[in-house]
């Protein structure tokens, strides 16, 4: 158990920069339960320390990278924590961390919060308490870990309702916002609603043991009617009661063949920018939704560098998302020279193509391209494209 922990927590940041803090915060936990639990008292010293320096040593590469190597300008680059609570009210920093009755009660991401929903489930969460009751010496542990990542994924402020809650005139911090204040490297990270994804999964099995509880005490009649009803919360919980729409959104992971076939390489110029942007989704029959753009899944296929990607290289103008924004401004005025300059930087960044997704633009934006780039040669339901060399 030692060997395995040491590896999981070890190979946690390779996975990227949030696996590696989850597992920091959490690890002192696991350490904790390994020194209570296990025969003799220096063995079970020693296998901690030795599982915990093993997953130092496996994880420091990556931590290294990401504390010391990445660009400042880059996402994780620098702390936000003093930007968010400067001023926590705005949706941007409100959205940070998950709403306290949305988390716990089914119909509280409903609320028009303006934040990310975020549902552990009522009934998983009960069904998980009854399974760590019925061993609670041997199960305390994920549902101790699986607290402490709800209670973290409640962000820099607590919200109940849709609004921060104040002491005086001040929003009462959260303890992820007094552990932001107190590291300052955790600030680096500060999309802390996504630990409401860890405590669900932590949750899970727990759920699971639980209903095996419930379905072997009591008379039998009893014990159908409570495991019934568990399993029906538990689906509940994971279907129509948490913040997606059920059915489920879906799109196509297959780009447009117009996308693939493209005939010169290089990368995508897209307007808009799709990386904050969201199209409309079939729900399975249901409601339509709105989804984020699926053209990171589609770069899968196409494999050329896109403009949304906040890798991408910048110029004196900005990124390239701010590049397709200049043109596209530049175009609606009537602007030839600016189209020109817009036009040359551009290919200069290594983008071919100037790509319009009809999901994301309007009929005046794609009007106003064509003026100023010419009659597209690539259109289909998905897109419109004009190349990047002036013909």
């Amino acid at each position: 158990r030692a060997a395995a922990c040491s590896l999981a927590f070890g190979l946690l940041p390779w996975f990227g920069a949030y696996p590696a803090l989850y597992g920091i915060l959490l690890a002192p936990i696991v350490a904790g339960w390994g020194l209570v639990h296990g025969p003799g008292r220096w063995r079970r010293v020693g296998l901690t320390a030795a599982a915990a320096a093993a997953a130092a040593l496996l994880a420091a590469p990556v931590l290294d990278a990401i504390l010391t190597v990445r660009d400042p300008g880059l996402p994780g680059g620098t702390a936000l924590t003093a930007e968010v609570l400067t001023d926590p009210d705005l949706p941007r920093n409100r959205m940070l961390g998950a709403d306290l009755v949305g988390l716990v009660l089914p119909g509280g991401h409903l609320r028009p919060t303006g934040i990310h929903g975020a549902y552990l489930g009522l009934g998983t969460a009960l069904a998980a308490c009854a399974g760590t009751a019925s061993r609670i010496h041997r199960r305390w542990l994920p549902l101790v870990l699986a607290l402490v990542a709800a209670m973290l994924a409640l962000g820099f402020t607590l919200q109940a309702g849709g609004e921060n809650v104040r002491l005086g005139d001040a929003p009462l911090l959260a303890p992820a916002g007094m552990l932001s204040l107190a590291i300052d490297g955790l600030g680096r990270a500060p999309r802390w609603t996504r630990m409401a994804t860890l405590a669900s999964i932590l949750l899970a099995p727990m759920a699971g043991a639980g209903l095996s509880a419930l379905s072997r005490r009591g008379p039998p009649n009893l014990r159908v009617v409570l495991s019934a009803i568990g399993l029906g919360l538990i689906v509940a919980d994971a279907t129509a009661l948490g913040p997606a729409p059920f059915p489920r959104p879906t799109f196509s992971a297959v780009p447009p063949p117009s996308l693939v076939h493209l005939p010169t390489a290089g990368g995508l110029l897209e307007i808009p920018t799709p990386r904050f942007s969201s199209m409309l989704a079939e729900t399975g029959g249901g409601p339509r939704a709105r989804i984020r753009h699926p053209t990171l899944v589609w770069q899968t296929g196409h494999e050329r560098p896109l403009s949304g990607n906040p890798h991408q290289a910048s110029t004196e103008d900005g990124r390239g998302a701010r590049l397709g924004a200049r043109l596209l401004s530049a175009a609606h005025a009537g602007d030839t020279d600016a189209v020109a300059r817009a036009r040359s930087d551009a290919s200069t960044l290594g983008f071919s193509w100037v790509v319009s997704w009809r999901e994301l633009s309007t009929e005046r934006d794609r009007a106003a391209l064509t003026t100023a780039l010419g009659p597209p040669p690539i259109r289909d339901a998905a897109l419109v494209a004009w190349p990047t060399a002036d013909p």
